[in-house]
């Protein structure tokens, strides 16, 4: 079943847009106190072995914020270039009902009906 009261609420996108453009941002700006431990373990005999999975530990971890701060901003950036196309559509559709709208207008108003015809 279609619908032709189809209703986006086009301020609730933009607010999520905005929302999701300041994560990306905080998620940025955390990226530069992610620093990696060197030489701070000096438990003898195990620091080789922390050290690896420390080194194992923050690859992974720095990929996995990479990859979660690119798909962020990706969405941030896709909901609001849909929030600008729906806008647009919305703003062609009503132009040209306005358009017809007038145009029906003026045609009655000359003595036409709305189907073009004049009346006797």
């Amino acid at each position: 079943m279609f619908s032709d009261n189809i209703q986006v609420p086009l301020g609730q996108l933009r607010s999520i847009a905005e929302n999701l453009l300041t994560v990306h941002d905080e998620l940025v700006a955390a990226e530069s106190g992610a620093e990696l431990l060197v030489g701070e373990d000096k438990v003898p005999g195990s620091g080789d072995a922390v050290a690896e999975a420390l080194y194992r530990f923050y690859d992974e971890w720095k990929q996995s914020r990479k990859t979660l701060n690119d798909n962020v901003g990706v969405l941030s950036e896709v909901t609001a270039k849909i929030v600008d196309h729906i806008s647009e559509f919305d703003g062609m559709v009503s132009h040209e009902v306005d358009s017809a709208a007038d145009q029906l207008r003026s045609g009655i108003s000359r003595g036409g009906t709305a189907c073009g015809q004049v009346s006797p």
